[in-house]
């Protein structure tokens, strides 16, 4: 069963929560609404996961409570050039996951305990090419990861570099949820 509530963002505007399962709360910023055939077709030529939202809450929920809303589209419809902050999306993400008690949290100031479970991955061929009109600008997601996994391992993160994968291909369900049903048991952070 899913439960729905309502969130007030930052920026005033409003987005609608989805919540479902039992367990250790888990956020899920995804959308859960299905795509039109045409726009999924689309999606799947384009290497994308149209069922990337519904099938993540569905997998995570069996053992967690998990907590999801489509913030990325919400910001397409709603978008706040002059506000989205790291600190604004921090506390929208808070206002989604309404816990209470830590709305006054100041993640800046806290130190983050070396035993907190942490994990990162990314297909070893992640690299976004954004073009002359930003600026020529590469991400190399992929290779970074790679270039500092032994520190990042050193430093308390569960690291894994996906072979044979660029951006599209690591955000599939089908490698997504395995890892993450794979690592939350490890860490403890299901019911």
């Amino acid at each position: 069963m899913i439960d729905s509530a309502v969130a007030i963002l930052h920026d005033g505007t409003t987005i609608q929560v989805a919540v479902q399962g039992d367990g250790p709360a888990l956020l899920v910023p995804a959308r859960l609404d299905q795509y039109a055939p045409e726009e999924a077709e689309t999606m799947r030529q384009w290497g994308g996961d149209p069922d990337l939202g519904p099938n993540l809450v569905n997998g995570l929920s069996r053992s967690n409570r998990v907590i999801a809303a489509d913030y990325e589209g919400h910001r397409m419809a709603h978008p706040a050039p002059d506000t989205l902050t790291p600190e604004n999306v921090a506390a929208d993400f808070l206002a989604i996951a309404d816990y209470e008690a830590l709305q006054d949290f100041d993640d800046f100031a806290a130190s983050i305990p070396r035993d907190l479970p942490k994990l990162v991955f990314a297909g070893a061929d992640d690299r976004i090419d954004y073009g002359q009109r930003w600026g020529d600008v590469q991400v190399k997601i992929g290779e970074s990861l790679a270039t500092h996994k032994d520190a990042l391992i050193e430093s308390g993160w569960d690291v894994e570099v996906l072979p044979g994968l660029d951006h599209l291909g690591a955000m599939q369900s089908s490698v997504v949820l395995p890892i993450l049903t794979g690592w939350l048991p490890k860490v403890g952070w299901v019911k």
